[in-house]
């Protein structure tokens, strides 16, 4: 097989795997605290999200009964369900990994109560917004954002940062070695200055892929994500080691650096979630 073909499939590898493990672990986006007629819910339930869309397309993935298809004549679209998917809520705590859209509408189903609640509009917000959402027992439902969230022994203001940092050392770990054993198998020397370049990549790509491109285009941030950080770390290194190493070998040693942070990363982080 040509170095090209091997290269394609590479990247088309790259682009699926992209699309079900969300590299170097994403960053929770919406934390919501909700409660039912005043108390906090026990056990297990659902959150969706409402956007307002030209179309009535239905998103059939969501798991939500009792969902009728809303036509808003003053803003002139319909409330379906955000393409992304829900959360699995559990004990009054719901956490979101994007941002559906600037104006959203959230919606809980209590398996319970066998009750679908639909709050108000919202289009507060931000990276690491914390909401309060109240349902009531006559089936409504408000949702507002925490100016000055109390406190929250399982919500930390600052834990995307802490997850962000760890993320960022658990994609360099996985990306440093694999460009070591590259280098070393293509018999290349000055291993050192590459890797110390691959190292200035990584810090560079990854808070881009973290709050721009995740932040920004959600779901669709971790494909194009990924795209950029093999072009960029590719031709970042390239740029700072031209005399050691060709452009074509600096844009394969990325290209497996990140489909290796890819399957590390995406199986640690499925590892965690069983914990």
């Amino acid at each position: 097989m040509s170095n090209s073909k091997i290269l394609s499939f590479s990247l088309l590898a790259l682009l699926l795997l992209a699309a079900v493990v969300k590299a170097d672990i994403a960053p929770p986006m919406i934390n919501v605290n909700v409660t039912y007629a005043g108390m906090p819910i026990n056990g297990t339930f659902n959150m969706s999200a409402l956007i307002c869309s030209n179309t009535s397309n239905v998103n059939t993935s969501i798991s939500i009964p009792n969902i009728a298809q809303s036509y808003d004549a003053a803003k002139k679209c319909y409330w379906v369900f955000s393409e992304e998917p829900g959360a699995m809520c559990e004990d009054s705590e719901c956490t979101l990994y994007y941002l559906p859209s600037d104006t959203f509408k959230a919606v809980f189903y209590l398996p319970a109560l066998n009750k679908t609640f639909i709050t108000n509009e919202i289009n507060e917000g931000g990276y690491d917004t914390q909401y309060s959402a109240k349902l009531y027992s006559n089936g409504s439902a408000t949702i507002t954002t925490f100016s000055n969230p109390p406190y929250n022994p399982v919500y930390n203001p600052y834990g995307v940062y802490v997850v962000f940092m760890l993320a960022l050392l658990l994609t360099l770990a996985i990306e440093v070695a694999v460009a070591f054993l590259y280098l070393r198998a293509v018999k290349i020397k000055n291993k050192r200055r590459i890797l110390l370049s691959v190292v200035l990549a990584n810090i560079i790509s990854v808070p881009i892929l973290w709050f721009f491109f995740v932040y920004f285009l959600a779901v669709s941030g971790f494909v194009l994500g990924e795209i950029f950080a093999v072009v960029f770390e590719g031709g970042f290194v390239y740029c700072l080691n031209k005399k050691t190493i060709k452009l074509k070998r600096a844009m394969t040693m990325s290209l497996v650096m990140n489909l290796s942070s890819l399957i590390l990363g995406g199986l640690i982080l499925l590892l965690s979630s069983l914990i």
